[in-house]
């Protein structure tokens, strides 16, 4: 509960959120933007608003149930992530660009390519080459 209690008040702490009500905003909004501006869920903001009081239980139960239902739409919207886009975000353009580039000039082991960003095999490395523009 120790934790719990610190990694709320770390994300969310309770004297930023009380500074960010904004009169007769709907819950809808509230949530969407504290949580944009707090980099959190919205069921995250939902129990910090509980815990801050401006919630009744009763009145959280209700929005946490359409609050999970309204995010079931976004896990069954699409097949997922593009894994290209979300390695060079991690990784890196420019890392991925010289890794390829090292690779292929015999720099660099594909070994050590394929561990660094953590890839699988040649194939996946040729098509993040293509993603950074290194191979056409």
């Amino acid at each position: 509960m120790w934790c719990d209690g610190v990694a709320k008040e770390f994300l969310v702490p309770l004297e930023n959120l009380l500074s960010e009500p904004r009169r007769n905003e709907p819950l809808s909004d509230a949530l969407t933007r504290l949580a944009r501006f707090f980099k959190v869920s919205t069921l995250v903001i939902l129990r910090r608003l509980l815990d801050a009081e401006w919630l009744t239980r009763k009145g959280f139960t209700a929005a946490w149930v359409n609050e999970k239902e309204r995010l079931k739409q976004f896990k069954h919207a699409g097949s997922g992530g593009n894994f290209y886009s979300v390695t060079l975000t991690r990784v890196g353009k420019r890392f991925a660009s010289e890794l390829v580039s090292s690779t292929l000039d015999g720099q660099t082991l594909y070994r050590d390519a394929f561990w660094m960003p953590g890839i699988k095999n040649t194939e996946t490395l040729n098509k993040l080459g293509r993603e950074t523009g290194i191979i056409k």
